[in-house]
């Protein structure tokens, strides 16, 4: 008499285990395989994207001297050259404002003590005409008939007004000392 188990009903219980580790080695493998490609992709993708994100902070900030990595794929690596192509040409174009700047600013130096200079030098003969003008009219004001004194008002007036368009001419040159003051106007009451 023999007595037996049959394999069936023996391996039947292996068999559920072995698939359930196979199943369970499988789906181990996947989640393995995502988290290959996820750091692959954030390291191929992500890590020049986040590049060229901090170099365009960067720049947003006055940093003109950032660069981006230029790896990664095709796309994101030329839109790095560009990247650092344009903050070349930014910087070139800063030096070029600041050298005219600097330019201007002498040529406004100069100006203003151009100005400074001949307003200061048109006074004095201003000076003498208006005072010749004074002693006429005062000490030949006998001696002279109502147009002549007319004509030497006349004279005396546009004197006034050269003096005026001179203290203008000064008061404009020192303009660009002034600090700039902010204030509201209204704009009805210009007219």
């Amino acid at each position: 008499v023999s007595a037996g188990i049959p394999a069936e009903i023996v391996l039947s219980r292996y068999r559920k285990t072995l698939r359930a580790g196979v199943l369970a080695a499988t789906v181990l493998v996947a989640v393995l395989c995502v988290i290959a490609v996820a750091a692959w992709v954030a390291m191929k993708v992500l890590a020049p994207i986040r590049s060229l994100a901090d170099a365009a902070q960067a720049v947003s900030q006055g940093k003109l001297d950032a660069r981006a990595d230029e790896g990664g794929p095709l796309e994101i690596a030329e839109t790095a050259v560009q990247f650092t192509r344009m903050l070349a040409a930014l910087t070139t174009t800063k030096k070029d404002l600041e050298n005219r700047a600097a330019q201007l600013a002498a040529s406004h130096k100069d100006l203003e003590g151009f100005s400074y200079s001949v307003s200061h030098d048109l006074r004095a003969p201003l000076r003498a005409i208006d005072g010749f003008s004074l002693i006429l009219l005062e000490d030949y004001a006998d001696k002279l008939d109502d147009e002549g004194k007319r004509l030497l008002n006349v004279v005396r007036d546009n004197t006034m007004k050269m003096r005026q368009l001179i203290d203008d001419i000064l008061a404009f040159s020192r303009a660009g000392r002034a600090a700039i003051s902010v204030s509201e106007i209204d704009m009805d009451k210009l007219t």
